[in-house]
């Protein structure tokens, strides 16, 4: 269960595997001719390796374009070939043009023979993955220092990452206290949840105090509001009746109805009824844990998408497109994972570093039915 994007497009060219695709090239077609493929341009040829044959980069792209599905408005420019790093291959560079820019670019390898196309998706195992997802600064549910970091990418309207959140907290926190530290991260999907940004910005504001007690604070907010999403989104009560309503003059003419008028871009009155709700929770947080109040008010009243929105980039540049998305030391997972699989999976991480996860919860015992009389 995970909430999806209204809107994802194709993120990357490189496949998710390695894999290996036979060109089917004629053995005779090794010479270079004056020729080129009009959607198969070609860079200067190299001074160190020959040129690719016209029917050669024919099939290249020809190739391309059928693993990855590239529309035949797009144009492929197939660069000539370079020193690859495995024997009897070498790399060329292939670039996706789209209206005479690129739009993606992909390194593959082609054999000596020109028979071979190879894709090799590389990773480096060497890093830190917090290099790849930085937190510094953020919230820490846990101990900062633990080597495994659980981090979430998490919008705050959302009805499964409200689920995730129920499953994790504070089960999790409680059964590894000090041996795991947990993250989240914004990535509000504004296209189907109209007040996650909002509700975003406005737990940030107290994020950014980044002191002991605003770390409290954050994740004080972010237990609320996931645990009352439907109250904060409930339409207001309808104004009470006073008094009867004034008996009709049968004879009186209708009035001209006045035309509603909707500024583009303009705030719902319902939504907006949200975004005061948020606001004075996050006042009350801050007053409640003796925060900088002046600081997160100001906040809050400018809004300020920047941080969300950097952190929204980095969800796209990972190619994420649905919450919650939870990384466990760098394993990616989806949706509302399972309780089990996700301690199997941190415990597997501690146990790679060094550190002994906590014994298993007894499984509650069974109640045995009543003899029947």
């Amino acid at each position: 269960m995970i909430a999806l994007k209204k809107n994802t497009s194709l993120r990357s060219l490189i496949p998710a595997s390695l894999f290996a695709i036979s060109l089917l090239v004629a053995p005779h077609a090794t010479a270079q001719t004056a020729s080129q493929p009009a959607t198969a341009a070609v860079a200067n040829a190299s001074a160190a390796l020959p040129p690719l044959a016209p029917i050669t980069l024919h099939y290249v792209d020809v190739t391309v374009r059928n693993h990855f599905n590239i529309p035949p408005e797009m144009d492929l420019v197939i660069g000539n070939q370079t020193p690859g790093d495995i024997p009897g291959y070498n790399n060329l560079l292939i670039t996706v043009m789209n209206n005479g820019k690129p739009a993606g670019k992909v390194t593959m390898m082609i054999s000596a023979d020109q028979k071979t196309l190879l894709g090799i998706v590389r990773f480096d195992v060497s890093r830190d993955f917090d290099t790849v997802i930085p937190i510094a600064g953020r919230p820490v549910r846990g101990n900062a220092n633990a080597t495994v970091k659980v981090i979430v990418f998490d919008d705050l309207q959302c009805p499964y990452c409200a689920m995730m959140h129920s499953h994790m907290f504070p089960a999790l926190s409680t059964r590894y206290k000090d041996t795991v530290a947990f993250y989240y991260k914004d990535f509000p999907l504004s296209e189907i949840h109209p007040w996650a940004m909002h509700a975003a910005v406005d737990v940030n504001c107290i994020a950014k105090l980044n002191t002991a007690q605003s770390g409290i604070a954050y994740w004080d907010l972010v237990d609320y509001i996931h645990a009352h999403a439907r109250e904060i989104a409930a339409p207001p009560p309808a104004p009470a009746t006073t008094k009867p309503d004034a008996p009709k003059d049968p004879n009186a003419k209708p009035a001209d109805a006045k035309p509603v008028v909707v500024t583009p871009g303009a705030v719902k009155p319902e939504t907006q009824i949200i975004f005061d709700r948020l606001d004075r929770l996050t006042n009350d947080e801050a007053l409640h844990n003796k925060l900088d109040t002046k600081a997160v008010a100001a906040c809050v009243h400018d809004q300020d998408q920047a941080d969300v929105d950097t952190e929204v980039k980095l969800a796209d540049t990972l190619g994420l497109n649905a919450t919650p998305t939870l990384y466990v030391d760098g394993e990616k997972m989806d949706g509302v994972v399972d309780i089990d699989i996700l301690t199997n999976s941190i415990d597997r991480a501690l146990l790679a570093h060094g550190v002994t996860p906590p014994a298993k919860p007894a499984a509650p015992a069974s109640q045995e039915s009543p003899a029947k009389p």
